[in-house]
């Protein structure tokens, strides 16, 4: 069993309570000593530094994240613009766990807030309690509860996601037309997801049917490449003309504002692991527990890969209805002798439509170490539920 880290903490609350931080912050003191945790919070800030800069940092890094709310926090642009919005962000595709911390009584639940669950017990502000130190020492218990359930999970470190988006037109239009239209509708969703998101775009590369670009946001990267003069055909045998986009990134948050500004599905969503994992075992155990064996499969040779399809998966990831034929192929690859194990979702529905919320269902890779006793694959239906864990950058 490798030594567990302390798990990194950041908090943050307004200027104007940081007196009650620094009591809260000595109630931490048998977490940190205990090296259960290390926590980072405004007074840690260099003079010199951009400040900005590095609480963007630290936001992006943390995996649990604790914010003080009062009036204060809710007024303040920074805390309830930058922070807690980047923070939900985060929460959501399973990077980190917030936690609201309840310091003074403020209309906090028609807020983004309400979804998570606050503390101290009760969500009676600390403020209100009788004494302020049985609020702390309360927080203190909940908290603890969440670093046990952290240091428990098995992680088996997720090195980057792979997003494909196909923007596609029918040739019906006429060959040239279609890849025209296609091109441009590739264009047109990176544009408007640079310019919603207010990050940076950058060209590096641009070749006769191919260009890439880095985008930056929150510090956080995602690399872009566009091909297009692509021809394939539908399940319907028809065929079409699409301008693929490939986003590649370490940060599966950003990869999810990209796709809600820019509200085009992606075809497939890919998991590039750190490590290489054992197909024939996973393959083993995927049988024994429920039942479903692969769709194809290759084992022999440096390259081993197995394939199952799934149906009635439509909903689940769409959230909408979609016929019960319209099918999900699970694709696991392990290469050797070194390299890094992969899995990847696809589909093949008709009319170019496409996930948008695989990446959500399935948050930042909580992949199994593959071995029967550690392994967290469950039915879902008809369906196989791989649990991933993000690696801690």
């Amino acid at each position: 069993m490798v030594t567990q880290l302390p798990l990194r903490i950041f908090c943050g609350y307004a200027h104007e309570d940081e007196a009650y931080f620094h009591k809260f912050n000595t109630a931490l003191a048998v977490l940190r000593r205990q090296e259960a945790i290390s926590i980072w919070h405004y007074g840690d800030l260099v003079p010199g530094v951009q400040w900005e800069h590095e609480i963007e940092q630290e936001l992006n890094t943390a995996d649990i994240i604790l914010l003080l709310i009062s009036p204060a926090f809710m007024a303040s642009d920074y805390c309830w613009s930058k922070e807690m919005r980047w923070a939900i962000t985060r929460h959501t595709t399973g990077e980190t766990y917030v936690i609201p911390i309840i310091l003074k009584p403020t209309d906090w639940k028609t807020t983004p807030l309400s979804a998570l669950q606050a503390l101290p017990k009760g969500i009676k502000p600390i403020t209100t309690w009788s004494n302020c130190d049985e609020a702390f020492a309360d927080v203190i218990d909940g908290l603890r509860k969440v670093i046990q359930d952290a240091q428990q999970e098995d992680k088996y470190p997720v090195k980057e996601y792979v997003l494909g988006l196909r923007p596609s037109v029918f040739e019906s239009e006429g060959k040239v037309t279609a890849q025209d239209q296609a091109k441009r509708r590739a264009e047109q969703w990176l544009e408007a997801v640079s310019s919603k998101i207010g990050g940076t775009l950058r060209e590096t590369t641009q070749h006769k049917d191919q260009k890439e670009w880095i985008f930056t946001d929150h510090q956080q990267l995602c690399s872009i490449t566009m091909k297009w003069d692509y021809r394939g055909m539908d399940v319907f045998q028809r065929y079409f003309r699409s301008a693929d986009i490939t986003l590649t990134s370490q940060h599966p948050a950003l990869l999810d504002r990209m796709i809600e500004e820019g509200q085009l599905p992606y075809q497939y969503l890919q998991w590039t692991l750190d490590h290489d994992w054992d197909i024939t075992e996973l393959v083993k155990w995927i049988r024994e527990q429920t039942g479903k064996t692969p769709t194809s499969a290759s084992l022999e040779g440096t390259i081993q890969h197995v394939e199952y399809t799934f149906h009635k998966l439509g909903t689940l990831f769409l959230g909408q209805d979609h016929p019960e034929e319209h099918t999900v192929r699970v694709t696991l690859t392990a290469s050797r002798p070194s390299s890094p194990g992969w899995i990847c979702f696809i589909h093949d529905y008709p009319d170019f439509q496409g996930f948008y919320h695989a990446h959500k269902l399935f948050p930042c890779a909580r992949l199994c170490s593959c071995s029967a006793e550690n392994s967290h694959i469950s039915k879902f239906g008809n369906s196989l539920m791989l649990h991933a864990h993000h690696k801690r950058c």
